[in-house]
């Protein structure tokens, strides 16, 4: 998560959980909705960062989303039986 709520919580439930994102933000809106005044780092480097993360999270065994129609979720779950050809 890019949300530091959503992550808190998280871990408070999984406190065995890493937060593999290093941009979270206290914003409510998620990094992709901060204008680039409102960043410490450039929109280049948070795309790569959310390819990394996006390929992790359709690595993982369980994905699970706090918003039921997340495209984000969605595709991830969609492409995990893939992502070992893909990134060969």
């Amino acid at each position: 998560s890019d949300d530091k709520e959503n992550a808190d919580i998280w871990k408070r439930f999984y406190p065995q959980s890493y937060l593999v994102s290093r941009f979270v933000t206290d914003s409510h809106k998620g990094v992709h909705n901060l204008n680039k005044n409102e960043l410490s780092v450039s929109k280049d480097q948070l795309n790569v960062d959310m390819l990394i993360d996006f390929f992790v999270l359709a690595k993982c065994q369980l994905i699970f989303s706090t918003v039921k129609d997340s495209r984000y979720a969605q595709e991830a779950r969609r492409l995990s039986p893939f992502v070992g050809r893909i990134l060969s």
